[in-house]
């Protein structure tokens, strides 16, 4: 297979601000997106030294589809956008509306599909200053998403070596409406820091895979999802540190949850994904002893699409220092150790890494020498686990081994 994609975009944007009294003023926003794509694509087979070339597939109740792409898509946003931000007391609002113009045209196939489309979306923010240090935020913006070339190109193309893909030209937008709420909280005299946020998305026709699942392969083409089953993201996460002398000790969180709608063989399915990270840390940061930093990661992975559980635990703690010593030599050291299971104990393994080093460069020297060995556990693989609105799934990959270099630099 072969496949070229060229684009070119040009994005231009003029304010004018109108100050209308000292506590308000009119921001008017005018601007365009252009974007001009070529997708180009073929697959053939080549035997022999002899190469032919596959132009469509084989007849289907007498039809064939195409496996050559030859496709240009122009698209374009023109907007104007009016914001009034005014402050009162404590508190800062600002309210606003765009208005986009989109067009979009793509020509393959020997014909040409063209969309133009009017759409006001409006978005809101809003501050309370409880005090210099300390702040509510609040964001709420309406947008509208469209895809690119990739999804638009209706000959077949591999994805994978089992997976074919063909787009759709006649796909539409998505709308998201995003809610985002934020505290922050920074105390100087005791050096604690507390950081907070809270999000919701709702995604409407969305633009999503229909797959179809032949054994071991899949066929896949994108749609614009049934309105009224949307997507739904919430999130969380959370930040807390204070400084101890010397020492700095941290506790992150992190939770999403999320519930997103996809069809797998013409049939409705619903996945929930909800993931949660915590960590724990601290860190030195002394002048003229050396330095480090250790802290423990836990992390939980719950997927389940289409009432098929899966439950994925990763426990990592790790450790790094840092030494300055002897005026010209500066050692790093870095280990992190991973334990990586499934609920059911089917899946379990255990790997570290080690990466350290050594550097020697002389004050005022332009030549730097330093000895570096990654991976010096010669780890073989690492695991990891992902998930989408169809699937989800757990990998392994194999890693480089242990490497070990000296290397020389001179900055000019």
């Amino acid at each position: 297979q072969e496949k070229e994609i060229q684009t070119n975009k040009l994005d231009g944007k003029i304010d004018y601000y109108r100050i209308l009294n000292k506590t308000s003023h009119l921001n008017i926003t005018l601007g365009t997106t252009l974007s001009f794509q070529n997708f180009d694509s073929k697959i053939f087979e080549r035997i022999n030294g002899t190469t032919d070339l596959l132009e469509e597939t084989l007849p289907i109740d007498g039809q064939s589809s195409s496996l050559v792409n030859d496709v240009n898509y122009d698209f374009r946003d023109l907007f104007l956008g009016v914001h009034y931000k005014i402050k009162r007391g404590d508190f800062t609002f600002s309210p606003g509306l765009t208005l986009h113009q989109y067009g979009l045209s793509n020509t393959q196939l020997g014909s040409t599909a063209s969309q133009n489309q009017w759409l006001l979306l409006p978005d809101f923010f809003a501050l309370w200053d409880i005090k210099n240090s300390e702040n509510i935020r609040f964001n709420y913006s309406k947008t509208a998403e469209y895809t690119d070339i990739n999804n638009l190109a209706q000959a077949y193309v591999f994805n994978n070596y089992n997976r074919l893909f063909a787009g759709n030209r006649n796909l539409g937008n998505a709308l998201s409406e995003s809610f985002r709420l934020n505290y922050f909280s920074y105390n100087l005299f005791n050096y604690t820091n507390i950081n907070g946020s809270l999000s919701y998305t709702k995604r409407t026709k969305g633009i999503k895979n229909n797959t179809t699942l032949v054994a071991i392969n899949q066929v896949t083409q994108p749609e614009n999802f049934d309105p009224d089953n949307p997507d739904h993201i919430y999130a969380a996460s959370g930040r807390f540190s204070k400084r101890i002398s010397k020492i700095e000790y941290r506790l992150n969180a992190t939770l999403s949850y999320s519930e997103l709608f996809s069809r797998v063989n013409e049939a409705l399915q619903q996945s929930e994904s909800f993931t949660q990270n915590y960590r724990l840390s601290a860190r030195s940061s002394f002048s003229e002893w050396p330095n480090f930093e250790v802290g423990y990661n836990w992390t939980r992975n719950q997927y389940n699409n289409g009432r098929v559980d899966q439950l994925f635990f990763t426990q990592r703690p790790y450790f790094s220092l840092d030494v300055n010593f002897l005026k010209s030599f500066y050692w790093t050291v870095n280990w992190d150790f991973y334990d990586y299971s499934n609920q059911e104990n089917t899946i379990r393994n255990n790997y570290s890494f080690l990466n350290s080093t050594l550097y020697y460069q002389e004050q005022d020297s332009h030549w730097e020498f330093s000895l570096q060995g990654t991976n010096l556990t010669n780890n073989q693989a690492t695991n990891t686990d992902s998930f989408t609105e169809q699937f989800n799934s757990t990998s392994q990959y194999i890693v480089l081994p242990r490497i070990i270099m000296f290397v020389v630099k001179y900055d000019l």
